[in-house]
C-alpha cells in the first residue's frame, strides 16, 4: 500500500467514512496541496513535529506519543491524561522510550 497512489489514499478516506466526492475533489484542488505544505512547514519548522501523532501543548512544548495497544478507550484516556499532566509539570524530560523489542510485559498478552 503505498500512501502516493490515489487510489490508496481513496480508500482510506473511504474506509474513515469521509465524504469522497469532496476528498476527490480536494485532491484535484492545488490550494489543499498548498495548505497540507504550509502546515507541514510550520509543524516541523517552528512545532518540532517529526511522527504522528504529536501532541501540541497548552503553553509551548509538544510530544510525539506511539501507543502500542490500549485494553480500552478508558485505558487509552486515563494514559492520554497522565501523559499529558507529566509533560506540562515536568519540562525537563526530553525523551522516554522502551526499548522495542521486546514489547513492555503484558501488552500482547
Amino acid at each position: 500500500m503505498s500512501l502516493g497512489d490515489q487510489s490508496t489514499l481513496i480508500q482510506i478516506a473511504s474506509e474513515s467514512g469521509l465524504d469522497i466526492t469532496k476528498f476527490k475533489s480536494d485532491l484535484r484542488d492545488r490550494t489543499t496541496l498548498d495548505e497540507i505544505k504550509a502546515s507541514h512547514l510550520e509543524a516541523t519548522g517552528s512545532l518540532g513535529v517529526f511522527g504522528t501523532p504529536t501532541f501540541i501543548l497548552d503553553g509551548g512544548g509538544s510530544a510525539f506519543i506511539k501507543m502500542i495497544r490500549p485494553q480500552s478507550k478508558a485505558d487509552a484516556l486515563s494514559a492520554f491524561e497522565s501523559l499529558v499532566s507529566l509533560l506540562k509539570n515536568a519540562p525537563f524530560l526530553g525523551e522516554v522510550k522502551r526499548p522495542q523489542p521486546p514489547w513492555p510485559k503484558g501488552v500482547f498478552d
